[in-house]
């Protein structure tokens, strides 16, 4: 055994516990419990285009928000591959974003290792593999999904370069090169916020005199534009196009100076939710206004819920005060640096998110998620500091806490699954849709090529895309059918209705739009019905 290993073994086990933990979170009943709606449905029809030689991937990636400018083509690209190596269906399609957040829990240790001790580095990564707000966002396909980890490359390795002691710092370029390569086709926020920062830590190392830093320079250049090459040549063939539409939907979403005051404050909010969400499970990814309301629940719910604000709030203005005092009275440089880059990123990102503030949601703070952790190492560290061994025992009594608080989040939205309650109107889930879709293809006779699907409460509306994907793929297409468009169905094809699961057999002979029940069956979250047409 190398002399590493010897040295760190306690530290390797605990973190291979840590990062078995995340791992059994992430993919527990992955198949069953997948979210597959509107979004994963239109993005595996596009790499099924491509992987069937039909098309090729889109140079552009999805939409930004509700805007028409379009993200990189990465997200694509890795799906692409996943199913390209292990078969097109939705959850291979979701592998990238399950793999590259299990990178990260370990990646994350070796970052906050940086400035911390290993003993809070294990805590802090402790509490990331089993915080809800990330474990459920690495339980899907979506571009989001893969920031955790390349954010952490980026900034890594940032920190790294600026280390002049650095041997390896070609190894370290070519990490950042990628870094940005990808982040800034995953989100909108990254596109703007991390090309100003690497320019600052350029100046930074330039002033530093590091050796070779035009090559590092370079480096980084080529292999971020190498990564974001199809957009250069869908930019040029389309006259910039896509650039336009960035700039008019960044004029239209920001806020006027009158209300900027308002949107800072909202901003502010809102994070300091996300924060306390990504430590603790507290709160929801609601709209960031939600925090503006008072809550609706029983007096015990509202006391719950104004307590958890308030030790909000109290955990966000302490962290802040300490890492801005914590920097400006580090003598370590790279301790400091680690600190800078951390103040650095969390000022852009946040900058940035003011003239969106009116659409916000806590999942937008996906790529802050080390920021809470970052504050919550530094007040561990204030604690010992201030009480010795008392310190230590009330930091101790806290992780295990919040750790207690995440886990109990997780299983209780995993019993939420098990009862067919997480779908919908945002979500339905992978097994759902195709218990939907088997029962359509059963009861559909061979000669019929379509079916039709309505539902009360707009179940159909949630459904029928995803059940459409998977009946398709057997040769059935299935259409959203409204009760005003029943005159216009063939006699031959078959009418489905989805309702809500209540107490009692399936009610054959019944009418529903006219049409008499044939035969149901109740799934895990809702019943589907064969009408008589």
């Amino acid at each position: 055994m190398p002399d590493f290993l010897k040295k760190n073994k306690t530290i390797i086990i605990v973190l291979a516990i840590i990062v078995f933990v995340g791992i059994f979170l992430r993919t527990y009943e992955f198949h069953d419990w997948l979210r597959f709606s509107r979004d994963q449905v239109r993005d595996i029809k596009l790499i099924d285009d491509a992987l069937e030689g039909k098309d090729h991937l889109p140079y552009l990636g999805p939409n930004a928000g509700v805007t028409k400018f379009r993200l990189g083509p990465i997200y694509y690209q890795f799906s692409y591959v996943s199913q390209k190596i292990f078969g097109s269906y939705p959850d291979k399609m979701a592998y990238p974003s399950v793999f590259f957040s299990i990178m990260a829990i370990p990646l994350l240790f070796f970052f906050l290792k940086e400035y911390f001790s290993d003993k809070i580095s294990l805590a802090l990564t402790a509490i990331m593999s089993v915080s809800y707000f990330l474990v459920i966002n690495s339980r899907f396909s979506s571009n989001p999904n893969l920031i955790p980890f390349f954010i952490l490359v980026y900034l890594y390795s940032l920190l790294k370069l600026m280390n002049p002691d650095e041997k390896r710092t070609y190894l370290w370029a070519v990490l950042n090169g990628i870094g940005i390569g990808v982040c800034i086709q995953l989100h909108t926020t990254l596109l703007i916020a991390l090309p100003p920062i690497s320019f600052l830590v350029f100046i930074y190392i330039l002033r530093k005199k590091t050796p070779n830093i035009w090559k590092i320079f370079l480096i980084i250049l080529t292999l971020a534009l190498a990564l974001n090459t199809t957009q250069i040549i869908s930019e040029l063939d389309s006259g910039g196009k896509n650039t336009k539409y960035f700039i008019k939907g960044f004029t239209n979403s920001s806020s006027s100076s009158s209300h900027l005051g308002r949107a800072t404050f909202h901003i502010s909010a809102c994070q300091i939710l996300a924060n306390s969400h990504t430590i603790s499970a507290f709160g929801n990814d609601d709209p960031c206004k939600a925090v503006f309301y008072a809550p609706q629940g029983t007096q015990a719910e509202n006391l719950k819920y104004y307590l958890g604000m308030a030790l909000s709030v109290l955990f966000s203005l302490v962290g802040y005060y300490l890492l801005f005092r914590y920097f400006f009275q580090e003598k370590d440089q790279q301790k400091k640096n680690f600190l800078g880059i951390v103040i650095l990123f969390n000022f852009f990102s946040f900058i940035i998110l003011i003239p969106i503030a009116k659409i916000m949601f806590v999942g937008y703070f996906i790529n802050l998620y080390m920021i809470p952790l970052v504050l919550l190492g530094l007040i561990i560290l204030e604690m010992e500091k201030r009480f010795s061994s008392k310190g230590k025992g009330l930091a101790i009594a806290i992780i295990t806490i919040l750790i207690v608080l995440c886990l109990a989040r997780d299983a209780r939205t995993a019993d939420s699954y098990r009862k067919g309650l997480e779908n919908n109107s945002k979500n339905s889930t992978l097994s759902e849709s195709e218990a939907i879709s088997q029962f359509i293809l059963k009861n559909s006779p061979k000669t019929s090529s379509k079916s039709h699907l309505g539902g009360q409460n707009g179940l159909a509306e949630r459904f029928f895309r995803p059940v459409n994907y998977l009946t398709k793929k057997a040769g059935i297409e299935t259409a959203l059918l409204k009760k005003d468009g029943l005159d216009e169905i063939d006699p031959e094809n078959r009418v489905f209705y989805l309702k809500e699961n209540e107490p009692g057999e399936i009610p054959i002979g019944q009418k529903i739009w006219n049409l008499e029940v044939a035969a149901g069956k109740k799934l895990s979250g809702l019943t589907i019905l064969l009408l008589k047409n």
